[in-house]
């Protein structure tokens, strides 16, 4: 019950989620980035869970390449994913030292992602290095609370992310917490500490990075809003479980616990819904964030251009 919920949770939390919302719409790559990075660390944990050297190993492996490799070349900050998915491995040495095909076929496919991302690798540094402030200084809780905000609440959170509504998605971030540590107490933790590191070491890295040049934009983190959105569905899935536990004390036959979780589920999924809808009405119906107006901007340049004429962007990149 407790993985069915999460999932089912989770595919809703992301199909609601207003921030993805706003992005799906717009024709750049940065949902994009949010898959790949997604595929990314699916397929590590799954090469993790395989056995040392199977064929599936290698599938998943193979697999893992080309879809990292093009989630590096899709925006410049997935390197926090790829930097993650390196930390995982090299944390994950001790306990495989000695299977040395576990070290060969992972290994091998880090070097064929880096020999892929090697012809860009000097417009890189070329670009990273070249971009400007582009916010202002913030501390790591600030980055913290904005990030859950945007998670949760979307771009518009400031005017429709009520105190009862902020409420109730910390309580749900919590459960989800509290429902990781339990698992890891009963030694089924991996896959949570994998969770964590995906939401948070991209969030990390922004920080660190800002120490130099403040670089906060939102947008830069969608990569980590399918942790969010499992984070919270995980959440769901501890609490819908401990009605059902509670129920089934009760001797009220077999059948009810399930009842009982699953309308507890449905319940916060419901909670949740509301919560964020006037979020997604604000996109539509708000002006405030709704898009410029570049089909008129068009409109205006083909209209009245001439011969010789010339078009200055100036952006804060």
């Amino acid at each position: 019950m407790l993985v069915t919920t999460r999932r089912l949770a989770a595919l809703a939390f992301a199909a609601m989620a207003p921030f993805q919302i706003y992005y799906a719409q717009e024709a750049r790559m940065y949902m994009l980035m949010a898959l790949l990075a997604a595929l990314s660390v699916w397929l590590l944990d799954t090469y993790l869970r395989q056995p040392v050297g199977s064929r599936a190993a290698w599938r998943t492996a193979g697999a893992w390449v080309p879809i990292t490799a093009a989630l590096l070349y899709t925006q410049y900050f997935a390197f926090s994913v790829v930097l993650f998915e390196a930390l995982v491995f090299v944390a994950t040495l001790p306990r495989c030292w000695r299977a040395w095909r576990f070290w060969a076929i992972w290994g091998g496919a880090n070097l064929l992602v880096a020999a892929l991302y090697l012809p860009w690798l000097s417009q890189t540094f070329q670009q990273i290095s070249g971009w400007p402030s582009i916010s202002e200084a913030f501390t790591l809780p600030e980055l913290l609370r904005r990030v859950f905000l945007v998670f949760s609440f979307g771009l518009s959170w400031d005017n429709t992310a009520t105190t009862r509504m902020v409420a109730a998605f910390v309580g749900l971030a919590l459960a989800g917490l509290a429902t990781g540590l339990w698992q890891t107490a009963r030694g089924r933790g991996r896959g949570f500490w994998l969770l964590a590191g995906y939401l948070l070491m991209p969030v990390l890295v922004m920080y660190l990075l800002s120490l130099r040049k403040p670089l906060y934009n939102p947008k830069f983190l969608l990569l980590a809003a399918p942790a969010y959105a499992l984070w919270l569905g995980l959440g769901v899935a501890g609490l819908a479980q401990v009605v059902a536990a509670l129920v089934a004390r009760l001797r009220a036959g077999a059948l009810a616990p399930r009842l009982a979780g699953g309308t507890v589920a449905l319940a916060l999924l419901a909670v949740a819904g509301y919560g964020v809808s006037r979020s997604a009405a604000a996109y539509y119906f708000d002006p405030k964030y709704q898009r410029d107006d570049y089909r008129g901007l068009a409109r205006l340049i083909m209209a009245s251009e001439a011969a010789g004429d010339a078009i200055i962007l100036n952006a804060p990149g």
